[in-house]
């Protein structure tokens, strides 16, 4: 989705690597070498992106691109904008019922 392309983008960036690249989001960021000083910067620069104050320890924690969605998920767009994950409401359908016999 949106928040994934997002947070991949930004993360492309940090890595400087070529956004067409294939990414495994389940790979831990640091085998793609992020060392804590671009750890820090990929936290940065999501804080900038998402107008949010993120936990410094939380790309440790969440040390995966889809743990990261996640939580992002989960945690910040889920507080201030939770009409974006609540369930559809069931739309109920009025139908005429016939007898054919």
């Amino acid at each position: 989705g949106f928040l994934t392309a997002h947070i991949r983008s930004e993360l492309n960036r940090v890595l400087g690597f070529d956004s067409a690249q294939p990414m495994d989001a389940n790979t831990r960021f640091s085998y793609f070498g992020m060392d804590s000083l671009m750890l820090v910067e990929f936290r940065n620069r999501l804080q900038a992106s998402l107008g949010h104050l993120l936990p410094s320890g939380l790309l440790f924690e969440y040390s995966t691109l889809d743990k990261l969605v996640d939580y992002i998920a989960a945690e910040i767009l889920a507080s201030e904008f939770p009409a974006l994950l609540a369930p559809a409401e069931e739309e109920v359908v009025e139908t005429d019922r016939f007898r054919f016999w």
